[in-house]
């Protein structure tokens, strides 16, 4: 029995390549029956393989005496196994209060930040690919994961369970006992007589896992006893088609979604021309981006954020983790629930910046100069612009979308800057065309009342950049740019995030 089960661990391990040599491998314990298993396992292996095997332990601080216990014998089995231990306490409940989020997910990002700063230390930030964090998850973990996903109405994302291997942010997590379960790894235990504490919350079924773990899959098994294993396999189907889907929806996201920073703006009609499976794709992916997790993200979230298509601007449905989609004319907006300045459109790319000044101020781009020159706006904000060199290490950051942040070619612009408000001659060049301001404003449905607080920048030809929305063809950074002119704006209503 032992070594056919440490056989089959090994054969997961090799299957999803796993661990290699020199890679550090932190692993989450518990003190349960479950990471005790594996941690011996990987301790056997360490040296034969020669990865590095650190131990991680948090005390959540929500069983009392009973999480002391567990800290304090994962600590001395450590020392004697002779392996790594960082043992942390985390008030899991304060943290939830602080952040208004559930203990679960609380608890949750207690860990991961764990592992990240384990990780940190071990590897330092710029080598993080050298870390993996090994965490015990097992077969029937992986039923009990679809069952609750699929009751709280996750999508195909939710119901395939959980990866051997997975990414989460720069840390890759792995799960060699995912092919094994949990008989399996209690008759392994036992002959191999490894000591291991017990949750007593394991036994409550007052927490929404607990209950599918003591009644719900008990009652399943007696309709069929190898529901574990049909759970399994259709979870596995659902891998290989998630993964096929996902490729569709990278695909069509290029022309329906523009992703930033603090905001996502879906364009309503080129999603709604859409198969209703891209489209569900979409807007789980715009929900997760912004809210940083796929957790507690339902088909009726997506339902709603979908409805307003078909809703007239300005309609709003509230979401998860402090979320907001609004109906912005031709747009869905997906950002963080916060109030926006009063006459402000409310789209992914409006935020018009107020500086007092007469109709224009002229800039010499010789007293940008090396150091910089930066102008201070009415509401506190700075309009800063600088000069860099442009090669292949920071040109595509220079590319990159960014409301407040915007990068020119240098050499395009003719005479000196000309920041002020837009005049009724002010055009705009794009790959199409060139539009007078005016008509570009009405093509965008700006209120009148939002244009004369616009600020427009410009040369002796055209316009550069209407701030805060878009910037002229001529001036826009290529593979032949070699210096740029960089403008952002900082504080004020028109903080970067």
């Amino acid at each position: 029995m032992i070594e056919k089960f440490e056989q089959e661990v090994i054969e997961e391990i090799r299957a999803y390549g796993m661990i290699n040599s020199g890679e550090h491998v932190i692993m989450g314990v518990s003190g349960g029956m479950d990471s005790i298993c594996l941690l011996y396992i990987l301790n056997k292996l360490s040296s034969e393989w020669g990865f590095h095997l650190f131990a991680v332990h948090v005390n959540h601080m929500l069983r009392g005496a009973e999480a002391e216990r567990d800290k304090q014998f994962v600590k001395d089995l450590c020392e004697a196994m002779e392996i790594p231990c960082m043992a942390v306490n985390i008030d899991v409940n304060q943290l939830a209060q602080q952040k208004k989020l559930s203990v679960e997910e609380a608890g949750r990002q207690a860990r991961y930040q764990t592992f990240e700063n384990a990780a940190i230390k071990l590897c330092g930030k710029d080598k993080l690919h050298e870390a993996k964090i090994a965490v015990a998850h097992h077969r029937d973990d992986n039923v009990e994961t679809v069952l609750l996903n699929l009751a709280r109405g996750s999508g195909v994302n939710g119901i395939k369970g959980i990866l051997p291997v997975n990414k989460r942010g720069n840390l890759t997590f792995i799960r060699p006992l995912l092919g094994v379960g949990r008989d399996d790894i209690e008759k392994y235990v036992k002959e191999v007589g490894l000591p291991f504490v017990t949750d007593s919350t394991n036994s409550r079924d007052d927490y929404a896992r607990n209950k599918i773990r003591l009644r719900v899959i008990p009652e399943l098994q007696k309709v069929n006893s190898r529901v574990s294993e049909h759970i399994n396999e259709t979870a596995a189907l659902l891998v290989q088609v998630q993964e096929y889907m996902d490729k569709q929806i990278s695909e069509a996201m290029y022309n329906v979604a523009d992703i930033r920073d603090d905001s996502v703006a879906i364009s309503a009609a080129n999603l709604k021309v859409k198969d209703p499976a891209i489209q569900t794709g979409i807007i789980y992916r715009c929900i997760g981006h912004m809210a940083g997790t796929l957790k507690d993200i339902t088909r009726i979230h997506v339902h709603d954020v979908l409805s307003l298509t078909d809703k007239q601007t300005g309609r709003r449905i509230e979401l998860p983790y402090g979320l907001v989609a609004i109906r912005s004319y031709d747009n869905i907006l997906i950002r963080r629930n916060e109030s926006m300045p009063s006459g402000n459109r409310m789209d992914f790319e409006r935020k018009p910046v107020s500086i007092t000044m007469g109709n224009h101020i002229d800039i010499s781009l010789s007293d940008i100069g090396k150091n910089g020159k930066t102008f201070i706006m009415a509401d506190g904000g700075r309009l800063t612009f600088n000069i860099v060199d442009v090669d292949d290490s920071n040109r595509e950051q220079l590319i990159k979308k960014n409301i407040y942040k915007k990068a020119f070619d240098y050499d395009t612009i003719k005479g000196s800057l000309i920041l002020g408000r837009p005049m009724p001659d002010d055009e705009i060049r794009f790959a199409g065309g060139t539009k007078s301001l005016k008509k570009y404003f009405t093509d965008e449905k700006i209120p009148w009342e939002i244009r004369n607080q616009i600020l427009v920048l410009k040369d002796v030809n055209s316009t550069i950049w209407v701030l805060g929305y878009r910037i002229g063809e001529p001036y826009k950074v290529t593979r032949h740019t070699t210096r740029a002119l960089v403008v952002t704006i900082t504080g004020g209503n028109n903080e970067q995030h």
